[in-house]
């Protein structure tokens, strides 16, 4: 008898992903649950005596995004774009189990990609790993992420600051729900009709920085960005 699903609700997309110190790279199905992205303009106060209002100074503006995903399942590979995935039809001809245990493989990938470039070196007759480069990440999903959103040339991807990669459950409510603490972990889930989690972190613009540009000869102003960051032109009125 064949097992009947609800189909995941989302947008079916490909996560890849870079590990920019290493060069590393990964990617796998997903489907799109949410996509939150934050500014948070910062600022200083300094109070003054007698004076009802305090002195605020500009810091800056971080820029933030997180973005839930589920595991796509065996039955909706199809919903992928082959064209989005290199080795997605390697993985359209195979079975089930082999589709589960590459989802498995990414995910412990990106467990990987939090962790920052070492350099083994002797200091004082004893061997230790030095810190070479930080853990920064390229991250694409095309059709989720919009190409402006990159900000200053990097297309339709962004490099970000990892600060959030959580699996929170099995996307199968009938199956047991596991505490993942790490990539090793991994392997008890294999097969498994899914997984749920989170990624997010602080985004660095490329190039220059985004914000409102004074132009000569009193010619105005204007967005060091265009249709940024939503990929449409912004309304200002008149």
């Amino acid at each position: 008898m064949a097992e009947e699903r609800e189909v995941s609700k989302g947008t079916h997309a490909a996560l890849k992903l870079k590990h920019m110190s290493s060069g590393k790279k990964t990617n796998m199905p997903v489907v799109v649950m949410s996509y939150t992205q934050t500014a948070t303009p910062s600022f200083t106060s300094t109070a003054v005596y007698g004076r009802p209002d305090p002195i605020v100074t500009y810091q800056n503006t971080k820029r933030s995004f997180q973005c839930t995903m589920h595991t796509c399942p065996y039955e909706e590979r199809e919903k992928i774009p082959a064209a989005d995935i290199p080795n997605i039809n390697g993985r359209l001809a195979g079975d089930s189990g082999a589709w589960n245990s590459s989802i498995a493989g990414a995910l412990a990938a990106i467990y990987q990609m939090m962790y920052p470039a070492l350099e083994y070196s002797t200091v004082g007759g004893m061997g230790v790993f030095l810190l070479k480069a930080p853990p920064l990440l390229e991250i694409e999903i095309p059709g989720a992420l919009n190409p402006s959103q990159g900000a200053g040339g990097g297309g339709s991807s962004l490099i970000f600051v990892p600060e959030t990669f959580q699996v929170i459950k099995l996307a199968d409510t009938n199956k047991i729900n596991i505490v993942m603490r790490g990539p090793e972990d991994l392997k008890f889930l294999v097969p498994t009709d899914g997984y749920s989690f989170t990624l997010g972190g602080t985004i660095l613009h490329r190039n220059y920085p985004p914000g409102f540009e004074v132009l000569p000869l009193g010619q105005g102003v204007e967005f060091t960005h265009d249709n940024f960051p939503f990929g449409i032109a912004p309304s200002f009125e008149d």
